[in-house]
């Protein structure tokens, strides 16, 4: 369909989200969000009508934020929790609907979109690198700590197909368990599903190269090592299991709309064990899906849930539909990486931030917007990307 506004309108929108996800990786990217969002409003006053691209999601999308509408209301905790209701559906109707508009009327602009995320990306890494090499505290940069910068750095790298070290080497010195997690699981599904020898030679070369110099610099080495031995400890790992039971025991208390949106802080102390080590304030769970189940209850985690495995389901439709080589790349690509980032929110919940969560649902508009083009191009291609 022709756009019925103004051509530098569009200009704006797309210089917005190149600038977004250029800022993502080192947590700025609501910088850009908030020129989406001024965008987004001249485009209503302009064509006098609220703008919103359909997509497969929708339905999922739309269910997800009344699910969290109806637990705020229902929330000891309401002007917290229907504040944040607020400002996340904003959020995903700026980020999610701003990138499903630009890729619907424009499939190549996928590819400037990847570039600019994985050059910024690449310049998260080396601040974090530098940082961290100055202070010998795990990666991080002024505004995101070193989980939140391993989520950034994590589809970073997976974008980056193969082709970067450095963002490997920053992903590893975040020291961050759970992104090195993802990262494997979603480089296996991408190195599984591409089917092209360029992104698997690649990456087995950026792994030999980064795994040969962290084995030349010794302390480096005995301290990764020994972080990566932690993973399947359970005796190392007790702060975090006990997270996850006292969130289970607020999920347990409030089973249907849970405690709203952005409360889990608020409540978390009054259900915290005596034998809980972890400091006060905590943000969340450090598992996204627990945590969507206490602040949300049945509600929330179902919908949330069903957002995710959409998403998953969209990015394996536009992979079966594209044809093989470089038209099929970029589903692979996408899939993967948020493959990859869901697999870290297991042990995490840094996607529950705006300034990172916007990431996450450029990501959906991407799978879904993906998914449709395929499946309605020309014998299921989407080749224009």
């Amino acid at each position: 369909m022709p756009p019925t506004h103004p051509a530098w309108l569009e200009r704006v929108r797309r210089g917005g989200l190149l600038l977004t996800v250029l800022l993502y990786s080192s947590g700025y990217g609501s910088w850009g969000l908030f020129l989406l969002l001024i965008t987004t409003v001249l485009d209503a006053l302009i064509s006098r009508r609220l703008p919103w691209a359909r997509s497969r999601l929708d339905v999922f999308v739309a269910a997800f934020l009344a699910a969290f509408l109806i637990s705020g209301l229902l929330s000891p905790y309401r002007p917290v929790a229907l504040g944040s209701v607020g400002l996340a559906a904003v959020t995903v109707y700026v980020a999610f609907g701003s990138t499903a508009a630009a890729l619907r009327r424009d499939p190549s602009f996928l590819r400037p979109l990847a570039v600019a995320w994985v050059a910024g990306g690449v310049g998260a890494a080396a601040l974090g690198i530098i940082l961290r090499r100055g202070t010998a505290l795990p990666a991080s940069t002024q505004v995101l700590g070193q989980n939140a910068l391993g989520t950034t750095l994590l589809i970073a790298t997976i974008l980056a197909v193969g082709c970067g070290v450095l963002l490997v080497v920053g992903l590893i010195m975040t020291y961050t368990r759970g992104a090195w997690l993802g990262v494997l699981v979603g480089g296996a599904l991408l190195l599984a599903a591409s089917g092209a020898r360029r992104v698997v030679a690649g990456s087995v070369a950026v792994l030999l190269i980064v795994v040969t110099g962290f084995a030349l610099v010794e302390s480096e080495r005995t301290a990764l090592l020994s972080r990566a031995a932690s993973i399947p400890d359970l005796s190392a790992n007790q702060d975090r299991l006990l997270l996850i039971r006292t969130a289970l025991s607020i999920f347990a208390a409030h089973p249907v709309s849970g405690t709203g949106l952005n409360t889990f802080p608020l409540v978390y102390p009054s259900f915290r064990g005596p034998d809980d080590p972890n400091p006060l304030p905590l943000p969340f769970a450090h598992n996204i899906f627990v945590n969507m189940a206490a602040e949300g209850g049945a509600l929330g985690f179902v919908t949330f849930l069903a957002v995710v495995l959409a998403g998953i389901t969209a990015g394996w439709r536009w992979h079966r539909a594209a044809r093989l080589g470089a038209g099929r790349a970029p589903a692979v690509i996408y899939l993967s990486a948020f493959v990859g980032a869901m697999v870290h929110q297991l042990f995490d919940g840094t996607l529950l931030s705006v300034h990172l969560g916007l990431g996450m649902w450029v990501l959906l508009a991407i799978l879904s917007v993906g998914s449709s083009q395929a499946s309605e191009a020309p014998e299921g291609r989407w080749t224009s990307v």
